[in-house]
């Protein structure tokens, strides 16, 4: 991307690094450099596999601007004033960062302010010990980052041009989670926690986008759910209200059995007769519906809402 330079960071006490199941913060730092035209970019965080956002009111994005003049003096983006919380598809599933600019991305010349940090949280489903380097090939300042199975325990940030070139930053850190908790041993199955009369089960983590144009959807909606263990099922479903010629409201559904505990991708692609009323009418609100039963434990369930428009 021709005038801008990009980093990627990790904000860590090396005297106490984050356990896994802590929260800790990836960043990633874009600045203009040069160039005859005002720029923007579209900030992608990659984690590695077993790493994902974790954001929520007590961690939430974080977005600020600082001068060349005063790099030490930031200024920072609330969520009114575009620094948003809810990631959209990106290339690498639901994780691009929304900005105040055109197409929520991130003006890198804003009131003559030129260097961007954005700060995002993490949750790591198991140990990690960065490297300083890559082996998967990309190009530098051509392609995206590498897929996340190609990463190691590195973190990557895709910063793309928002005028469709073919030119990206993808720079890279190395992350360092201490392991948590002791796991049971093998082929010993964990004890399920007790759980008093009327309390919840354990939170279930779903990441999802909250709006989607409808070509993205027709081709499969993206999700990713954090499963509490091996050999959990988890089952997700869409349904949406008042779509003519759509019986039931079944938009799609997909159910696995997890081959282990962290990160697991699904895909919903409309059904067939869903597909045809999606196109119909061009907008609508969907209901995706999660449970996930792991061995021996309570069902976990999640319920978000997506918004579809052409």
């Amino acid at each position: 991307m021709p005038g801008n330079a990009a980093t990627a960071g990790f904000r860590n006490d090396p005297q106490a690094l984050p356990k896994v199941g802590e929260v800790f913060y990836g960043a990633a730092v874009v600045g203009s450099i040069g160039g005859c035209a005002d720029s923007a970019a579209g900030i992608e965080p990659v984690p590695p596999v077993g790493v994902d956002l974790a954001i929520s009111a007590q961690n939430p994005v974080r977005c600020y601007y600082a001068s060349v003049q005063a790099p030490s003096q930031p200024v920072e983006l609330s969520p009114a004033n575009g620094c948003g919380q809810t990631p959209s598809q990106g290339f690498f599933g639901p994780r691009l960062l929304s900005g105040p600019g055109a197409g929520g991305t991130f003006p890198l010349v804003l009131d003559s302010q030129r260097i961007l940090t954005v700060e995002f949280p993490l949750r790591a489903s198991r140990p990690l010990k960065g490297s300083p380097s890559l082996s998967c090939g990309r190009r530098a300042g051509v392609d995206k980052a590498c897929p996340p199975e190609q990463a190691g325990d590195n973190l990557q940030v895709n910063v793309v041009s928002v005028d469709g070139g073919s030119n990206f930053l993808a720079p890279h850190v190395g992350l360092f989670v201490e392991p948590g908790p002791a796991a049971p041993a093998p082929g010993t199955a964990p004890s399920p926690s007790p759980t008093a009369p009327g309390a919840s089960p354990a939170e279930l983590r779903v990441t999802a986008p909250d709006r989607l144009r409808l070509r993205r959807a027709l081709a499969g909606v993206r999700i990713a759910v954090q499963v509490p263990a091996d050999g959990s099922r988890v089952r997700a479903t869409l349904t949406a209200r008042g779509l003519r010629g759509l019986r039931g409201g079944r938009v799609a559904s997909v159910s696995r059995r997890s081959a282990g505990a962290g990160r697991l991708a699904l895909r919903l692609r409309p059904r067939r007769a869903a597909a045809r009323a999606l196109r119909r009418a061009g907008r609508a609100t969907l209901t995706l519906r999660v449970t996930v039963r792991p061995p021996g434990q309570p069902a976990q369930r999640a319920r978000e809402r997506i918004r579809i428009r052409r």
